[in-house]
């Protein structure tokens, strides 16, 4: 049912990639028509699909609760907002995700990471909003920056650093909201974890490795498959009930 209006907008975006926050209303219709309820009612797939809604809400609206800290606890002013970078960032990422539910629905293949997590719905509602999380945040995430900095043209920097860091930490946030409502100790402490400035600095890094691929494929999908792996491995920690859902170790990941 959704899943066709899913693909439909995968398609018309791909050729009309509009930027600005004003666009993202139509990002969010297709993030609601596969179907409402978060995690706990309606498995992985839904978890995943309130979790980029909410998101995107958040940088349509202009919300600062992704702001960057210092370590004193003020924003950091070298993490000014970049409306447009976050824009695109926020639709690419929402993309991918619909892109998944999509080729699931289809029969198609997709992600290990993701091919875990949809996999598996009658894990703790806990654990799949962590998986789900974190599966957009270590991987779904970095390849949308990859994507952004390419249509805008742009080369990993400060700004787009910025604009990463915002968006993983409206991730990051949300995640852990939903986590909360059914989580143990546990399950929560892996939660607040996902937007430590560790692993924003750690997912940062191998974003910016993976746009030095472009322009050499076979490498790019090695680094891509290389990074699909790491993750899934976590996940599937995750899911059994080991929390470990986010790899901060740069190397292991990306220096293949």
């Amino acid at each position: 049912m959704g899943v066709g209006v899913a693909t439909r907008t995968v398609e018309e975006r791909r050729h009309h990639p509009g930027r600005g926050a004003a666009g993202l209303d139509g990002v969010l219709r297709a993030l609601r028509a596969p179907g409402p309820g978060p995690c706990r009612t309606s498995g992985a797939a839904s978890c995943g699909t309130w979790l980029c809604s909410a998101v995107v809400t958040d940088v349509r609206d202009g919300g600062s609760r992704g702001a960057v800290v210092s370590a004193e606890g003020e924003p950091d002013p070298e993490f000014d907002p970049d409306p447009e970078f976050e824009a695109v960032l926020v639709r690419r990422l929402a993309h991918r995700y619909l892109r998944v539910v999509a080729d699931r629905a289809a029969g198609r293949p997709v992600p290990q990471a993701w091919g875990l997590v949809l996999a598996s719905p009658t894990a703790r509602p806990a654990r799949l909003a962590l998986a789900g999380a974190a599966t957009l945040l270590g991987y779904d995430l970095m390849l949308a920056v990859v994507g952004t900095c390419t249509v805008l043209g742009r080369t990993p920097g400060v700004r787009e650093c910025a604009g990463h860091h915002r968006v993983a930490a409206l991730l990051a946030a949300h995640g852990l909201d939903m986590v909360r409502r059914s989580g143990d100790p546990g399950e929560v402490a892996a939660a607040a974890g996902l937007g430590a400035p560790a692993v924003l600095a750690a997912a940062w890094a191998r974003a910016a490795h993976l746009w030095t691929m472009r322009g050499r494929p076979a490498e790019a999908e090695a680094e891509h498959a290389a990074l699909d792996l790491a993750v899934r491995t976590s996940i599937a920690q995750v899911l059994a009930g080991t929390v470990l859902p986010v790899r901060t170790d740069v190397r292991n990941v990306v220096a293949r």
